[in-house]
């Protein structure tokens, strides 16, 4: 029954990605480099920073504080949906199913990455302070493009 569950959720997840953009976003997803832990994802960006002619060593080093900052943030917001969903599926698969429960818990996932994202986005801000008028061209970079694809 569980498994049953499972397999009925991750469907219909599935097919509820169906228009043109959510799959242009997926292929752009896809050629994105893994990034295995924190400290993997603090690397990589230090390295991306370390190509930029563009920065002064103390930009660089606000930015890294910044995002070590952010990526600790919202590494606890991921913490917190991944014990909600554990939350969930076992009510889901509970057989004194409560459904008004299961609202709620699923209500606490949304909010929660809704937080998660507000953290990245109201960071964009501090980033812009940061890397001043250079900051979006950094972006847009070969090497940075290089550095996050395949």
């Amino acid at each position: 029954m569980k498994l049953l569950l499972a397999i009925l959720f991750s469907t219909l997840l599935i097919a509820g990605c169906s228009s043109s953009e959510k799959k242009e976003i997926a292929a752009e997803k896809s050629l994105v480099k893994d990034v295995h832990s924190q400290e993997d994802l603090i690397e990589k960006t230090r390295a991306i920073l370390d190509k930029s002619p563009h920065l002064s060593q103390e930009q660089k080093d606000q930015f890294i504080d910044l995002h070590s900052t952010i990526v600790s943030k919202v590494q606890e917001k991921n913490q917190e949906i991944r014990a909600l969903k554990i939350l969930l599926f076992k009510e889901m698969t509970d057989k004194n199913y409560n459904r008004k429960k299961i609202n709620l818990i699923t209500k606490e996932i949304k909010s929660a990455y809704n937080d998660k994202l507000d953290i990245m986005l109201k960071s964009m801000s501090k980033v812009q302070k940061i890397l001043g008028v250079k900051g979006k061209e950094i972006y847009q970079e070969k090497w940075f493009h290089e550095h996050y694809r395949l």
